[in-house]
């Protein structure tokens, strides 16, 4: 009797499945629609050669993550700095979707989620096949999507290489992986636009204009009343020796109560030789990398991020073209931190439409 019944059930689910036309393989319906699937390797030598000079054997691992979907990933090693180098771990992961809606959901809530409001994202264009993506400002990550793909390529050793050249590395690995991945019968994806509707100002910085010249005292073009109401007690300009930069500071004492006082650290600098705004981008991006606790400004030079870590010793850093700006403010702890570092940025502004 059980048999008959266990019969049965199959024959009914095979006579609605040919009247209504339901397919008998329901559970690869999914895996049919989306333009890639993971039966290729991400794992080969082009793809682990886009992100530097390999060290070492990649490790394959074929998975289903928390939410039972294919994952396929590899991690490697590159190495970084010549002979004299270290090993810089690499880790590229996709992540197979069961559809495109579900994928791009996923997708945002990995762009606006806590850990992307912690770091700051950046979005990013021009890849070959990916609808969207983004990197990580205070991490060197990029996270793609198309279809019903995500793509995710991070380093998680901060401390080693040149940020702007590794993460454009870790895009040329997210564009290789999609291409990998994308299925041969799927439509052929739309070129990438070459108007980046958001260009990244420390990827690729800007290069128009006559740049930013230097003047005799910095003191004088600094808008000190956007500190304080007080007037200082004292000014004075100088000019630090030349490194890698040459530049004009001035330091500015303002009266506090009680007799403890404040004082506003301002310089401005410019590359000795070679290209300026790709010098200077270079090395506003390996700082703004290296900081965890600090919020980046819009609207100000090609790009600014004031440093929190310490609310009453806040600093506002930019960069515009060939220029470097740095605001330093040492205050005694009575200010508002949110009003004082408007103020910063308010000085940081004089300074960059001074020069």
């Amino acid at each position: 009797m059980r048999a008959t019944m266990i019969i049965t059930r199959k024959m009914t689910a095979v006579h609605l499945a040919v009247l209504f036309g339901v397919p008998l393989v329901g559970c690869t319906a999914d895996e049919d629609r989306g333009a890639y699937d993971l039966g290729a390797d991400i794992c080969t030598s082009q793809i682990v050669a886009l992100a530097g000079v390999p060290a070492g054997d990649p490790r394959r691992a074929r998975e289903e993550d928390d939410e039972g979907r294919a994952t396929q990933s590899c991690t490697f090693s590159v190495r970084v700095g010549g002979k004299l180098g270290r090993d810089q771990p690499m880790t590229v992961t996709a992540t197979r979707h069961g559809s495109s809606k579900e994928a791009a959901e996923d997708y945002r809530t990995w762009r606006d989620g806590g850990e992307s409001d912690a770091s700051g994202v950046h979005d990013l264009g021009g890849l070959p096949a990916a609808a969207t993506s983004y990197r990580m400002v205070g991490d060197h990550q990029v996270t793609s999507h198309d279809d019903n793909l995500l793509v995710r390529v991070s380093s998680p050793d901060h401390e080693t290489g040149n940020p702007p050249d590794l993460v454009t590395r870790l895009r040329k690995v997210a564009a290789a992986v999609l291409t990998a991945l994308r299925r041969p019968d799927a439509p052929s994806p739309q070129a990438p636009s070459d108007a980046d509707p958001s260009p990244d100002p420390v990827l690729t910085p800007s290069s128009t204009g006559a740049g930013h010249g230097a003047v005799k005292d910095l003191c004088e073009i600094l808008d000190l009343s956007a500190v304080s109401t007080a007037k200082p007690v004292e000014v004075r300009p100088s000019t630090p020796k030349p490194g890698r930069l040459r530049g004009m500071m001035c330091s500015a004492v303002f009266p506090g109560e009680g007799g403890r006082s404040s004082q506003l650290l301002v310089s401005a600098s410019f590359p000795v030789g070679g290209d300026g705004p790709a010098q200077v981008a270079r090395m506003y991006a390996h700082e703004r990398h290296r900081m965890r606790e600090a919020r980046d400004v819009t609207g100000l030079g090609t790009a600014t991020f004031i440093d929190t870590r310490t609310p009453t010793m806040p600093k506002v850093l930019a960069y515009d073209q060939n220029l470097r700006v740095e605001v330093m403010w040492m205050g005694t702890g009575a200010e508002d931190p949110d009003d004082l570092q408007r103020r910063l940025v308010a000085v940081a502004d004089s300074v960059i439409a001074g020069l």
